[in-house]
């Protein structure tokens, strides 16, 4: 893929109103997400709903690890009718909730219904975000990519902050309907910003005999391998330790206030600067330096967590100190997917980018669902500390890689 590929970069307003678009309807994703898997979830709890029943709402992760399954339906010519319409019908759905009654009896006997209004939510949700993906790789210069990663990114860390800790606020504050609408309302706004697409598509149709648009043919190519091994390889220790941080914040000795205060507003902003550094050190195609940079402190942090662990040297220090070295692996880890994700857009080959990008993503959410379950086992048998140091081990393991492996680190795809 040659730097001048996608759109002309002297184009400067229609690459801007895209990138705004790209922004708006991944912050959307992020909204669907934080909406179903801590902002209902949160509401139903209070509510009287039973744990085993709120559980099953993890069910709906299954579209995003799946969606490589349908994605090579996603081509150019309907892609603007996907993003218009998969982001204007969650708002309708979503919406639809607000009559449900409220209460203790009246949200438990609507959890059938609830489940499947978000399942079908779900499913547009992740169809959008491969049609959003498949935008960005085919619009894009390669000197330009880091921008799509950092709005996709950015605009998800965004997203659930207001799908969890918006809805959850509006939730005490409004009741449930009042806070249903104005999230819905929020999906509407996202999903109608796709009028500012510029219009047509920014590469020529491929000729009949270029089409590369199968599953099968994805997962034949070099390029796509290499990115599946370079996404399994290069989360693995960040997805360990997020899914602990509730946990270790908790056994660290902070109260539940002050974990709210740790995972809602300090890991945004945590997070969003880990992704303007993920930014500025990706730019101007340096995916591969970006990433052989990030994730030594990745595995800095880490290592420093098992250190002020139990058993560990610095252990019986500040919970706040446990806070903080949290707080630094959160930006970390978001440097480092912004990195990843601008190296797996030059990975995706432009007239297959849905298949192709959404075969990495599957791969992220199996990560995140392998490594969060097994972190949390470890964690268990082994303690904290020793988990800590597997997943700095992770880190280093995936840099050599990086530096030594040319498919992954910075050999152009075919």
């Amino acid at each position: 893929m040659g730097a001048d590929a996608g759109l002309n970069t002297a184009d400067t307003p229609a690459l801007a109103r895209t990138l705004t678009v790209a922004a708006a309807l991944y912050t959307a994703q992020g909204i669907i997400g934080g909406l179903s898997f801590v902002g209902i979830p949160t509401v139903l709890r209070s509510g009287g709903v039973p744990v085993e029943q709120i559980g099953l709402i993890s069910l709906i992760m299954a579209p995003w690890a799946l969606k490589a399954l349908w994605a090579p339906w996603i081509t150019p010519r309907r892609t603007r009718r996907i993003l218009t319409v998969g982001s204007v019908l969650p708002a309708g759905l979503i919406g639809g909730l607000a009559f449900l009654p409220g209460g203790n009896t009246g949200l438990a006997a609507a959890v059938p219904l609830l489940l499947t209004v978000l399942a079908l939510t779900a499913l547009l949700a992740a169809t959008v975000d491969t049609a959003c993906d498949a935008l960005l790789i085919r619009t894009l210069p390669e000197r330009r990519r880091q921008d799509g990663s950092t709005v996709q990114i950015a605009g998800g860390y965004a997203g659930t902050a207001l799908g969890s800790g918006l809805f959850t606020l509006l939730s005490g504050w409004t009741g449930w309907a009042g806070a249903v609408l104005v999230i819905a309302a929020l999906l509407l706004a996202s999903g109608l910003s796709t009028r500012l697409l510029p219009a047509g598509d920014p590469l020529p149709p491929p000729a009949e005999g270029q089409r590369r648009g199968s599953l099968w043919q994805a997962l034949t190519c070099r390029n796509v391998q290499a990115g599946l091994l370079l996404t399994l390889c290069f989360e693995a220790g960040g997805r360990i330790t997020l899914a602990l941080t509730g946990p270790v914040l908790v056994d660290s000795g902070l109260s539940l206030e002050q974990v709210s205060l740790v995972t809602g507003p300090a890991t945004l902003i945590a997070a969003l600067t880990g992704t303007a550094a993920g930014w500025g050190l990706s730019r101007q195609g340096r995916a591969r330096r970006a990433m052989a940079a990030i994730l030594p402190g990745q595995a800095a942090c880490f290592l420093l967590l098992a250190a002020l662990m139990p058993g560990g040297p610095l252990a019986g220090n500040s919970p706040w100190a446990v806070a903080a070295t949290v707080l630094g692996g959160t930006a970390a880890v978001s440097a480092g997917f912004v990195a990843l994700y601008t190296r797996l857009m030059a990975l995706s080959d432009q007239q297959r980018a849905a298949t192709d990008f959404a075969l990495f993503q599957s791969a992220s959410v199996t990560v995140a669902i392998l490594c969060g379950s097994g972190g949390a086992a470890l964690a268990g048998y082994a303690g904290y500390s020793r988990t800590f140091v597997c997943a700095a081990l992770l880190c280093l393991f995936c840099l050599l890689l990086v530096v030594s492996v040319r498919a992954l680190s910075g050999s152009r795809p075919s």
